[in-house]
């Protein structure tokens, strides 16, 4: 949609069709949609709207035709919107709604986004995603057996299963299509065999595909419903939207006082009543089978080990997918009432890159002086980010090394090895490259006493950064549109030079008066801890906030664990305020100024600030918290984009007089 923003003129669209979007909307809320899914919707039907307008004057909505969708698919493609198909399948419902007419084409995953266009999606032996077929032939395969898919769903229908469900089993059913058509030109229902069951299992379980049963079992329902004989394969859970495996885990549940607070939270955040119900579903069927593998009295005796033994016994019995989804919502119905975030914790536990299988003496040696390594890091205080970064630095380059050196002890490495791993690194930027080897050289320090890295002598490109400024007119339009929440992030950063992570680790105690705790980069559990005055703007706009912060955590509980800023967003409301949800803030005051900026503008802005009011340089340094003056003098104020103009003005207004 980011590409489509610019061109759509939204309120005179609104103005012509609001009526009809706004009705449009009040229904699929109705059904369970979400304000996201709503606002998505709402940008797809004045984008195709949009297009409409540029091929006629006057658009006549009950006149929309086959033609007219497959145009705008066409602009949409052409100006690299992602998923196309997705535009005109909104639009395509939103005009079945508006006029009472069946849609003009099959809405597909209407109402579920579409990551996935490929026909077959599995993994190969070495865990690479490998994809076969495309929109071509899901086209293709819903033009031949449409109408038999569409009977099949109306049926499903009939017996009252979710529009998810009946979506994924179409899914399922086009798959196996695609399948049998590798084996007939055209399939005919009516004389299916056990056989090509078994040919379309094969071929999907060759291919890696998960959970083939799924498939199996719809394919099976499908042909029992076209031929009226029996089914080929089991379909007894086919649909059910509790499998049987839930059956066991339903009675007993412990915590339902805790439950009925939090479906009253989730009702507040207008989650749709059959999510709702999903939600409590996962919740008592989790709790009561970790009740089976564990012993723990409160939610809050829950841990990450706890998790990860309950995520095995689902892996078990369901999908991964599914396994997942479990673990997901339990965690946050756990976080809810507990200071902590399992899920989270576990996904960091996964990315651990200490995980190196050794599979040899070398690669024993090689883990226990890396494991010893990492003790000492943590023994200095480096921050776990630092850790985790330095350790898969460290395992890249040590296995890299060993596909051009063979086995090898950590003290036979030399100079031109750091030189020969370089030139394995051709698809990194070379700032990468020098950040790798020079955790590496760290390591080997460690573990020799000698770093090669820095005998390697190796030159890397030393091309200027290309960083973006903005100045004062710039940062007022910003000011000027934001709301209480992106004020206080403006100001903090403008008039105080906090970074990115600085205001997100924030905390309420952190405010101390009219003093700032500020904990920045650099060693230790807080990194360098500095206090600052807090400014005037930064003192209006923190008050405001506080008020409206209070309010959120008054409706839906705190969860802030004691932070500042909080998170805003439908599924993470009362939460810390994250890093991906601050890039969304700052994605949406783009949109709202037209002022492109990033969070670390904003402190650029404040050095600039500083050197326009004649600040001396070494104030400025101590005002940035800077180690060196030259940090001060080589990102910020020598990369001002203002001085190369003046230069070139300077240049022009001397040799102006000269005529040719």
């Amino acid at each position: 949609m980011d590409n489509l923003k610019p061109l759509v003129d939204r309120k005179g669209l609104e103005e012509k069709y609001g009526t009809y979007v706004a009705e449009f909307s009040a229904h699929q809320k109705a059904k369970g949609a979400s304000r996201g899914t709503l606002t998505g919707y709402r940008n797809m039907i004045y984008a195709c709207l949009h297009f409409l307008e540029t091929k006629r004057k006057k658009v006549d909505l009950r006149k929309i035709t086959v033609a007219d969708l497959e145009y705008i698919e066409k602009k949409i493609t052409e100006h690299n919107a992602s998923f196309p198909i997705s535009y005109v399948r909104v639009f395509a419902a939103f005009l079945s709604d508006i006029n009472g007419e069946p849609p003009l084409i099959d809405l597909g995953c209407f109402g579920r986004p579409v990551h996935n266009t490929a026909m077959v999606t599995g993994k190969n032996s070495e865990g690479i995603v490998i994809k076969e077929g495309g929109e071509t032939d899901r086209h293709r395969i819903e033009e031949i057996y449409g109408k038999e898919l569409t009977k099949f769903s109306e049926y499903e229908k009939t017996q009252n299963l979710s529009p998810a469900t009946r979506s994924g089993h179409r899914k399922h059913l086009r798959t196996c299509i695609y399948v049998l058509e590798k084996r007939y030109d055209q399939v005919d229902f009516s004389k299916v065999t056990s056989e090509d069951f078994d040919y379309v299992e094969g071929k999907l379980k060759a291919f890696g595909t998960e959970d083939t049963r799924r498939y199996m079992a719809a394919l099976s329902a499908f042909v029992h419903f076209l031929t009226g004989n029996e089914p080929i394969r089991d379909i007894s859970t086919f649909g059910a939207s509790k499998p049987a495996w839930h059956d066991q885990y339903r009675a007993g549940f412990r915590f339902g006082r805790e439950l009925e607070e939090y479906r009253k939270i989730m009702a507040k955040k207008e989650i749709g009543q059959e999510s709702v119900d999903t939600n409590s579903s996962r919740i008592i069927v989790s709790c009561n089978m970790l009740d089976t593998i564990a012993k723990y009295r409160t939610l809050g005796d829950i841990t990450v080990e706890m998790m990860e033994q309950l995520e095995t016994e689902l892996n078990k019995v369901t999908t991964q997918f599914n396994a997942k989804a479990h673990i997901r919502t339990l965690s946050n119905f756990v976080s809810y009432f507990a200071d902590t975030d399992l899920y989270a914790e576990m996904k960091y536990r996964k990315s651990d890159h200490t995980a190196f299988e050794p599979k040899t003496d070398c690669d024993r040696r090689f883990m226990e002086k890396l494991r010893e390594y990492i003790e000492y890091m943590k023994k200095w205080e480096y921050k776990p980010k630092t850790v985790k970064g330095r350790v898969s630095s460290v395992v890249r380059c040590y296995e890299l090394l060993k596909e051009i050196k063979g086995e090898y002890e950590l003290k036979d490495v030399e100079s031109y090895d750091f030189r020969k791993l370089r030139n394995l690194m051709t698809n990194f930027k070379d700032s990468t490259v020098q950040n790798y080897l020079w955790n590496f050289g760290l390591f080997l320090d460690y573990a020799t006493g000698n770093n090669p890295f820095e005998l390697a002598k190796l030159r890397f490109s030393t091309s200027q950064v290309q960083r973006q400024f903005i100045f004062k007119n710039e940062w007022m339009k910003l000011y000027e549109v934001a709301d209480v929440t992106e004020k206080l992030i403006l100001s903090l950063g403008a008039t105080m030079g906090l970074r990115k992570k600085e205001i997100i680790g924030l905390k309420v105690e952190d405010i101390q008066g009219m003093k700032l705790v500020i904990r920045g980069k650099g060693t230790g559990p807080n990194g360098k801890v500095e206090i600052k005055d807090i400014t005037e703007l930064v003192g209006r706009d923190l008050d405001a906030y506080l008020e409206h912060r209070n309010r959120i955590l008054d409706r839906y509980g705190d969860r802030s664990r004691g932070h500042l800023f909080i998170n805003e967003f439908r599924n993470r409301i009362g939460r810390p305020l994250s890093d991906r949800s601050l890039c969304t803030i700052i994605d949406r005051l783009v949109e709202k100024s037209g002022v492109s900026f990033s969070p670390h503008c904003l402190r650029r802005f404040y050095c600039t600030t500083m050197s326009d009011a004649g600040l001396d340089l070494d104030t400025i340094r101590r005002m940035m918290r800077h180690s060196s003056v030259e940090t001060t003098l080589r990102c910020y104020l020598y990369a001002d984009p203002r001085k190369m103009k003046t230069a070139i003005d300077s240049v022009n207004g001397a040799f102006s007089a000269i005529s040719c």
